[in-house]
């Protein structure tokens, strides 16, 4: 899966691109990126409740990252 590294400045494009990556194209891996803006409040008002819904989507579609990312909240 990709990595990226986005300047705050930039969270509001991030958003966008990884939006558009997923309607379009079904990216479930951008899927897992905006859940962690979500969960961090990266560009976006801090939402645990949407970024666990997000991690979910994501791992059921075989992001594995996602699903590492629920057993770590799940432990807490």
């Amino acid at each position: 899966m990709a990595s990226f590294n986005v300047a705050p400045k930039d969270y509001s494009k991030a958003l966008k691109w990884f939006q558009i990556a997923f309607d379009k194209h079904k990216d479930y891996g951008s899927l897992y990126w905006f859940a962690i803006m979500h969960r961090d409040g990266l560009g976006v008002k801090k939402d645990l409740n949407k970024a666990k819904e997000l991690f979910t989507i994501a791992a059921e579609n075989g992001v594995k990252e996602a699903l590492a990312a629920l057993d770590r909240n799940q432990a807490k």
